[in-house]
C-alpha cells in the first residue's frame, strides 16, 4: 500500500486519460484512536500521494510547506489539459490556518507541484476548475467571500457571498456554475456575478456533472 496506517483518505483523482495514474489527499492532523494503542492527540502525518500502477507502488509528493498538516478535499484537473492540476490544502485543526499549503498546482501531471495565491492561503477554501483550467471559482467560509481568477490563479476578483459550499463548473460553460449552501443549490449563468436558488435541500454533499 501507500504506507498509510491510520491516515483518512478524503480524495481520489484519477488521471483522465492514464487510469493507472492516480492522486490520493489524505488528512493530516491529531489523531482521536478508537481501539488502537496510539496515544491521544498523535500528529498523523497527510499529504498528497502517488501513483502510476494503478495503486501498487506509491510515492508521497512535496507540494510544499505544511503540506503534512493539510486536508485536500478537492483535486481537480483540466478536462482539455489533464496534467493541469489544482488542489487546495486546508489544515482541519482549526483556528491555525497559517499551516494550510494553500492552493497549489501541477502542470506535469502530479509528479512536480508549485503553490500560488498566497493572499487565499489562510482561508478555508471549496473550489472548481473550467475545462481549460484558466477560470477558478471558488468560495470561503472564513470570509463569505467568493473568489474568481480567469488567469489560473494569478489574480483574483473577491466580493460577498451569504453561504458556502460546494462549487462546481460547467464542463461545457465556464459561465454556468453551480454552488451549495445549507438550504440547497444556486445556478449562475453570468460567472458568479449573480445566482439564484434552483433547489431546495439540506446537507449536499458533492454535485456530479457526467464525463
Amino acid at each position: 500500500n501507500c504506507g498509510i496506517t491510520y491516515g483518512w483518505v478524503c480524495s481520489i483523482k484519477f488521471n483522465d486519460y492514464r487510469n493507472r495514474h492516480v492522486i490520493v489527499g489524505v488528512s493530516g492532523g491529531k489523531f482521536s484512536p478508537m481501539g488502537t494503542d496510539i496515544p491521544m492527540d498523535t500528529f498523523i502525518e497527510g499529504g498528497l500521494y502517488y501513483t502510476k500502477s494503478g495503486g501498487i507502488m506509491w510515492r508521497k509528493l512535496d507540494v510544499g510547506e505544511n503540506d503534512q498538516t493539510s486536508t485536500y478535499v478537492d483535486i481537480r484537473s483540466a478536462r482539455d489539459n489533464p496534467s493541469l492540476i489544482y488542489t487546495f490544502g486546508s489544515n482541519l485543526d482549526a483556528p491555525d490556518l497559517e499551516r494550510n499549503l494553500g492552493f497549489a498546482k501541477s502542470t506535469d501531471g502530479g509528479d512536480t507541484w508549485s503553490t500560488f495565491a498566497p493572499e487565499l492561503r489562510t482561508l478555508k477554501i471549496a473550489f472548481d476548475i473550467s475545462s481549460d483550467g484558466n477560470t477558478i471559482y471558488a468560495t470561503s467560509e472564513t470570509t463569505f467571500q467568493k473568489y474568481k481568477s480567469t488567469d489560473g490563479g494569478a489574480t483574483w476578483e473577491s466580493s460577498h457571498i451569504d453561504m458556502t459550499g460546494v462549487v462546481r463548473v460547467s464542463p461545457a460553460d465556464s459561465n454556468r456554475v453551480l454552488h451549495t449552501d445549507n438550504g440547497g443549490i444556486h445556478l449562475s449563468v453570468d460567472g458568479m456575478e449573480t445566482s439564484e436558488r434552483t433547489l431546495t435541500a439540506n446537507r449536499i454533499k458533492e454535485i456530479l456533472s457526467p464525463p
